[in-house]
């Protein structure tokens, strides 16, 4: 695994590099998000059925979210579909959303992530970067 570090005045972050790297995601949740005990994952039908979520353990309670294809997902009424099942849930703002996929998946988690409680945090897990 390789880790990048991207020194961003106002919060510093790392891109992590390698085969299977999802699987840090418990390990970084509880470093980067301690409070955290909601974890979010916005996803995409094709990234479940490809086995990429196989597997997975955030450590915390998980909720997932399977958007539609196509750039027609990226809506308010997606997003007001998550946002409504994450009050629902009681999910506060030391919680975390995951975009676990391609664009569509982060771009929502993204937006979602900025909006939700005057934003939460946020971890992306690119699965069409290379």
């Amino acid at each position: 695994m390789q880790v990048i570090e991207v020194p961003l005045a106002s919060q510093p972050y790392q891109v992590l590099i390698g085969g299977g790297v999802r699987h840090e995601l418990a390990r970084v949740l509880a470093e980067r998000c301690p409070a955290a005990q909601q974890v979010w994952i916005i996803t995409q039908q094709p990234v479940v059925d490809a086995g990429w979520l196989e597997g997975i353990d955030t450590g915390l309670e998980t909720h997932r979210f399977v958007v539609g294809e196509g750039e027609e997902a990226k809506s308010l009424e997606t997003l007001g579909a998550i946002a409504s099942a994450m009050a629902q849930a009681n999910c506060s703002r030391r919680d975390v959303v995951v975009g676990f996929g391609g664009g569509i998946a982060t771009d929502l988690a993204g937006f979602l992530a900025a909006s939700y409680h005057r934003g939460i945090s946020l971890i992306t897990v690119p699965t069409t970067l290379l």
